[in-house]
């Protein structure tokens, strides 16, 4: 078909003259069937530039591997994780294994980017697995500032409050808490007061105060503070 044809072209050459009926062939049928990416996956390899003698480990490949070669397993998610950037639950296993094959330094830089990757995704239940994994190392991850606060608001929802106020201090000190993570942190606090625990929101209340003293939610946090006396 016409676009089968224009495929193979901005595919630049990858696929051998003889190949091409018989591709363009598959293409037609895949596309009458809805299906390219089953019928012919290959082909967006290909697409991608991936050489077409090259299978790209699945997830599941992975993991059976890892269960006799825990280094060989790391090469082939890396492999992997370098065709599919943005597949979450791979970022992971991929960190996962690291930690396993004790590459302390590399697993925590893969586990800030699977977490990265999986909140950035939408994945947040795995995010979260990821964080509670990495907390004991936490301030050394070095997530970036849209990370942490989706992180937040995820873990609020959670009710997690202490691991949000973490998440709003990590933006406090690389100076990128703006009105949208102060006002996390007054949910925060908030919450805290709903809860009972005075002192708790007392201490976060006065925290926004102390770092962001001319923050447009000032007159609303003090009057706060004066409802918990």
């Amino acid at each position: 078909s016409p676009f089968g044809l224009a495929l193979l072209a901005a595919l630049g050459g990858c696929v051998p003259y003889g190949a091409i009926l018989v591709l363009t062939g598959r293409l037609t049928g895949a596309f009458a069937a809805g299906d390219l990416v089953r019928e012919e996956p290959k082909l967006v390899e290909l697409a991608a530039g991936i050489p077409p003698d090259r299978v790209v480990p699945s997830l599941h490949a992975v993991r059976a591997l890892a269960s006799s070669d825990v280094e060989a397993a790391i090469a082939a998610a890396e492999e992997a994780r370098a065709a599919r950037p943005r597949d979450a639950q791979l970022a992971a296993e991929l960190a996962r294994l690291l930690r396993r094959a004790g590459s302390r330094e590399r697993a925590r830089a893969a586990g800030a980017e699977a977490l990265g990757v999986a909140i950035e995704g939408g994945e947040n239940t795995l995010a979260v697995e990821l964080y509670d994994e990495l907390v004991p190392e936490r301030d050394e991850l070095g997530l970036a500032a849209e990370v942490l606060e989706k992180l937040g608001r995820v873990l609020f929802e959670r009710a997690r409050l202490a691991d949000v106020t973490w998440c709003v201090r990590s933006l406090m000190a690389a100076g990128a808490s703006g009105p949208r993570a102060q006002k996390l942190l007054i949910a925060v606090a908030d919450a805290l007061a709903v809860a009972g625990d005075v002192a708790g929101a007392r201490s976060v209340y006065e925290l926004l105060l102390r770092e962001h003293p001319d923050t447009g939610f000032a007159d609303y946090v003090r009057q706060k503070i004066d409802r918990l006396k």
